[in-house]
């Protein structure tokens, strides 16, 4: 029989092709080829081809399949029994990968250049295409010899004056393996000698990229000063040491980290002259970017030509080209430390910039700052920003009373400044009554293409389902403190477990942390857990006191 794996799993008999049905039983015996003459344990097979089961169904699997497969083989002796799991005994048989290894080691032996070119040429062409296409095993070290075995024809055939019909697979192959070096400079060498010399200058990358993807600054952004000046003494600066610096900001939705990271993003265009990259991880609400998809895109704005398919290849060139430059990273609206990892650059040169809702103290050696909302004199300036300085000093009661019911977010007074700018008519004691009325706040803080309740959403939309429970309950409430006994009160806990919940919610920035274990629960998610915890068209819910939770 003849069994093939480089390209489509095939087993051929003398009557033709042996019908091998099934995905798992394919991987099984895929695994048996790949380590043909090796002992591969029953519990190994199970867990490779039969992972969702339970370990003693998925064991007797394994007994099915073999059994088929020496059924369908027709010969019992193909696949032996042996402790503790089975192994293919090929002797007889022709295996495709054993015959490419066995003329491999011919060319290699072989003195003539000729000899040893054909040698390996045909070594390659056992390959008929991707190894083991649809069939989830590792076949890496099957590639690289593919890879290997190119490297040393190709070399060979430019030598003796060839290599004109190998730019195709040069190129593949260098696509596949961005970092191995051998393998570009055979490229660019084969294009060269076909006269291909612009794709050949493409291929060792000139000219150098310098990426500037920060959006644009908001002009009227107010206050932050100090907690600029902060971020740009962490960030800039000589380098020091091998690690890129990094900083954080941190805050709740709405107090204006994005603009405050873009901000020191363009006041430290000069000192990063090598490029600024920025990626915002909650573009897309339905469908937030992920590490794989910002790395590709890195790539692209540096001006590589591959995006490899793995997460860790990705990196490592990633890191390849930003390892001689001086350059800032961008990363906005992170959820957890394991997006930021693979994005750090290995350069000391490098500096990178996050923005999150969470403090992210995994991250080492990262500068923090962290925002609340604006003092009541900055959210006065920022009104007037928005919409004149002298309808903001003929209403001064008013606008101090827009400010407190919008907390001084940021985000908050934009939209009640757009909304006043684009109804001039409309005086700010009439804005702020409408604020002031709870049932429709956070609907009188949406305008345009933005929205409060939307932004707030996003931090109860990260919460687990215990945590989302008590924050919902939490809307019963007539006051803002809260303590685990009240916690646990209203969520049927116990004090311990209702601390953990609160602790959770403030670390997304649901709740704000007082003295000893008191919590205190923002108007504007307040009224958030209100609309939802309130019944299907039954409008807002009673609030409760103590007395009834217990």
């Amino acid at each position: 029989m003849e069994f093939r794996v480089l390209g489509e799993l095939e087993v051929r008999g003398a009557r033709g092709r042996v019908p091998v049905n099934g995905k798992r039983q394919r991987a099984l015996l895929a695994v048996l080829l790949l380590r043909c003459g090796q002992v591969v344990g029953v519990d190994e097979l199970a867990e490779l081809a039969w992972p969702d089961r339970p370990r003693e169904s998925a064991r007797k699997q394994v007994k099915i399949a073999v059994s088929a497969l020496r059924k369908a083989f027709g010969d019992p002796g193909v696949i032996i029994t042996r402790s503790p799991g089975y192994l293919i005994d090929a002797s007889g048989h022709r295996l495709d990968l054993r015959w490419c290894e066995a003329l491999v080691r011919a060319g290699r032996a072989a003195t003539d250049p000729e000899e040893k070119a054909r040698y390996l040429r045909e070594a390659l062409e056992e390959f008929r295409g991707p190894v083991l296409p649809g069939i989830d095993l590792d076949t890496t070290a099957v590639e690289e010899l593919r890879a290997e075995i190119t490297e040393e024809y190709a070399e060979l055939e430019l030598e003796l004056g060839r290599g004109g019909d190998l730019v195709a697979e040069l190129t593949r192959l260098s696509d596949r393996y961005p970092l191995r070096e051998r393998l570009r400079g055979l490229l660019v060498t084969a294009l060269h000698r076909c006269g291909r010399r612009a794709e050949a200058l493409r291929v060792l990358g000139s000219p150098e990229v310098r990426p500037a993807q920060l959006p644009a600054d908001l002009a009227d952004l107010t206050g932050r000063v100090a907690e600029a000046d902060q971020l740009c003494a962490a960030l800039d600066g000589s380098p020091s040491g091998y690690a890129p610096a990094v900083a954080v900001v941190t805050g709740a939705p709405g107090t204006g980290k994005s603009a405050l990271a873009v901000r020191v993003g363009h006041r430290l265009r000069s000192e990063f002259r090598d490029g600024q990259l920025y990626a915002d991880f909650r573009s897309g609400k339905d469908n937030p970017l992920s590490t794989m998809d910002v790395l590709a895109g890195f790539l692209r704005a540096l001006g590589s030509s591959q995006v490899p398919d793995g997460p860790d290849e990705r990196a490592a060139l990633y890191r390849s080209l930003l390892a001689e430059r001086r350059a800032l990273v961008v990363l906005d609206n992170v959820a957890d430390e394991n997006h930021v990892a693979p994005l750090l650059p290995g350069s000391g040169g490098c500096a990178v910039l996050v923005t999150s809702r969470r403090r992210l103290t995994g991250l080492a050696g990262a500068h923090r700052v962290e925002l609340s909302g604006l003092g009541s004199q900055e959210s006065l300036s920022l009104l007037g920003a928005l919409i004149g300085g002298g309808r903001v000093a003929a209403e001064q009661l008013s606008a101090r009373r827009i400010a407190f019911l919008c907390e001084g977010l940021p985000l908050a007074l934009r939209i009640v400044g757009a909304k006043l700018a684009d109804h001039p008519q409309w005086t700010l004691q009439r804005m702020s009554d409408r604020l002031a009325d709870d049932a429709h706040r956070l609907t009188e803080l949406r305008h345009g293409g933005l929205d409060l309740r939307e932004a707030l959403e996003g931090s109860v939309r990260a919460l687990g389902p215990h945590a989302g429970r008590l924050f919902r309950r939490l809307g019963l409430l007539g006051f803002s403190e809260i303590t685990p006994a009240v916690a646990g009160a209203l969520a049927g806990v116990s004090s311990e477990r209702a601390a953990r919940l609160l602790e959770s919610l403030a670390a997304s920035r649901v709740l704000l942390t007082g003295d000893g274990d008191r919590y205190r629960l923002p108007d504007l998610f307040r009224l958030l857990a209100r609309e939802h915890c309130a019944p299907e068209g039954k409008g807002r819910p009673a609030q409760v006191g103590l007395g009834v939770l217990t």
